[in-house]
C-alpha cells in the first residue's frame, strides 16, 4: 500500500486489470493469514499517524478517502469488537451493559448496527461473500488491536515485504485471542443455560449465537483436516442455532 500511496501522490493513476496476475500467493494457514493481516494493520496504523492523508499533497478527493478509510479501518474493527463482545460479557460476569440503559435497550442500537453493516458488505463484496467479510473482520480484531499497540509502542518489524511462504505453520500465539474468543462465547451459553435470573439478557444469547455462527468459518482453517471440518460446518452451525432457540424458548416460557 506505501508503494501505491506514494504513485498516487506524485500524480500516477491507477487502472483495473481484470487478468489474475499472480496464483497461489495467498496464505495457506491461518498462522501465516494472522501474521499477514498484521502487518498490513501495522502498515496502515502508521500511514494514518506519521503521513496522514488528510495532509498528503497530490492525492484527489477520492485517493484520500481511500486511503483514509483503509488507514481507519484496524481502529474501527478494534471499536467494533468492543461493541460486539459486549452482551456476551454481560451473560457471564451478570452485569449490566450500561448502568444508564437497560438490557432490553442494547438491541435497539446494536441490531439496526448489525443490520445495515450487512446491507453494506452484501452491496460491496456481494451476498455470497457476507458471512465470510464479517467472519474475518472478527477474527481480525484482536489482530488489529496488537498491531496499534505495537506502531503506539514504537516497534519496529526486523524484517518487512511480503508474508514467507515456503513455511506456513498452521499455529501461531497470534490466532490465541481468537480461540479464547469463541471459547468465551461458547462459555456464554452454558452460563445462560444455567441462569437462574428472571431477567435473563435472552437478546445476548441470541447475540452469542450469532457470533459463534460467524467465527466458526475461520477458526476451521486451524486444523490440519480442513476439507472435514469445512464439512462439519453446517451441522455445527445448525446445532448452534437449534441450541440458542430453545434456550430462547424456554426463557419466554417461563
Amino acid at each position: 500500500m506505501q508503494t501505491s500511496y506514494e504513485l498516487h501522490s506524485h500524480g500516477w493513476s491507477s487502472v483495473y486489470h481484470p487478468v489474475p496476475i499472480s496464483i497461489g500467493t495467498a496464505p495457506a494457514t491461518v498462522a501465516v493469514y494472522a501474521k499477514q493481516r498484521l502487518r498490513w494493520a501495522m502498515d496502515s496504523t502508521r500511514l494514518l499517524l506519521f503521513d496522514n492523508p488528510l495532509v498528503k499533497p497530490g492525492l484527489s478527493r477520492w485517493q484520500r478517502a481511500h486511503y483514509l478509510h483503509t488507514s481507519l479501518s484496524p481502529l474501527l474493527a478494534c471499536a467494533q469488537m468492543i461493541f460486539a463482545v459486549g452482551p456476551v460479557l454481560s451473560i457471564v460476569f451478570r452485569s449490566q451493559l450500561s448502568s444508564t440503559a437497560s438490557q432490553q435497550a442494547y438491541p435497539l442500537v446494536g441490531l439496526p448496527y448489525l443490520a445495515s453493516t450487512l446491507l453494506f458488505i452484501a452491496a460491496y463484496a456481494g451476498t455470497r461473500s457476507t458471512a465470510r467479510t464479517v467472519g474475518s473482520a472478527l477474527f481480525n480484531s484482536p489482530i488489529y488491536l496488537l498491531a496499534f499497540a505495537r506502531v503506539a509502542s514504537g516497534y519496529r518489524p526486523r524484517s518487512s515485504g511480503a508474508t514467507e511462504k515456503a513455511f506456513q505453520p498452521r499455529m501461531s500465539l497470534l490466532v490465541l485471542p481468537q480461540i479464547l474468543l469463541a471459547f468465551v462465547l461458547v462459555l456464554s451459553v452454558v452460563f445462560y443455560a444455567f441462569d437462574t435470573r428472571a431477567d435473563r439478557p435472552v437478546f445476548a444469547l441470541a447475540w452469542a449465537g450469532i457470533m459463534i455462527v460467524t467465527i466458526v468459518g475461520p477458526l476451521s482453517a486451524i486444523s490440519e483436516r480442513r476439507a472435514v471440518v469445512e464439512r462439519w460446518q453446517a451441522p455445527m452451525r445448525a446445532t448452534i442455532v437449534l441450541a440458542v432457540a430453545l434456550l430462547s424458548a424456554w426463557t419466554f416460557a417461563h
